[in-house]
């Protein structure tokens, strides 16, 4: 038996971070993630298609400071407005949802710790924490089990985010947690030739 197969008729896809405030020549630009949205884009239309969870996971900051990272909440006490609830820099990249014109952030929701419903089989979740691990026991609910399916991951992230303050430029990644997932074609078509659906 092949334990590290992934099991497609369980997998579900992650955004992470994919916020208008993370895009090019924005307050959290990570280098890339503009051009990679699109990809993210039509990966969570295949994934939509295919009947299977995708989870978004957003970042949210209070005007207060009180729930932001140290390396920025100087700056947010300060006045910057970043991943502000309700500003139109927290919403989800264009493109990320099938309905960008009329979808918004319910931010009281987010931040009461309640998934907010996109579609069928796909929501936002708000993390207290930059790192998307942080939201990782919602997810497996959310995706309908206690388990640990495979998980296909689309993020932005920055390594200025992490415990120490790296001064190395940031990154857009776009990858897949498993190794026999890290092909985006191979995922499409593995998605695709597995119908069956993850809330049974």
């Amino acid at each position: 038996m092949d334990y590290l197969a992934p099991d497609f008729s369980s997998a579900a896809l992650v955004t992470i971070d994919t916020q208008v405030d993370t895009l090019d020549d924005q307050p959290l630009e990570v280098p890339g993630t503009s051009g990679a949205v699109p990809e993210i884009a039509s990966l969570a239309a295949v994934f939509r298609d295919a009947g299977r969870p995708i989870v978004h996971v957003v970042r949210l900051y209070r005007g207060d400071g009180s729930n932001v990272d140290l390396c920025r909440r100087s700056a947010v006490e300060a006045g910057a407005k970043i991943l502000a609830p309700g500003s139109s820099g927290s919403q989800l990249a264009p493109g990320i949802v099938e309905r960008p014109g009329s979808f918004t952030l319910d931010a009281p929701e987010l931040l009461g710790g309640r998934p907010q419903e996109v579609g069928p089989r796909e929501v936002v979740m708000y993390k207290p924490r930059w790192g998307g691990r942080s939201t990782r026991p919602r997810w497996k609910t959310t995706c309908g089990g206690t388990g640990s399916p495979p998980l296909s991951s689309a993020a932005a992230t920055s390594r200025t985010a992490r415990a120490r303050r790296s001064t190395k430029p940031a990154s857009a990644t776009f990858a897949s947690c498993s190794p026999r997932m890290r092909s985006q074609a191979f995922t499409r078509r593995a998605v695709r030739n597995s119908r069956t659906s993850v809330f049974g």
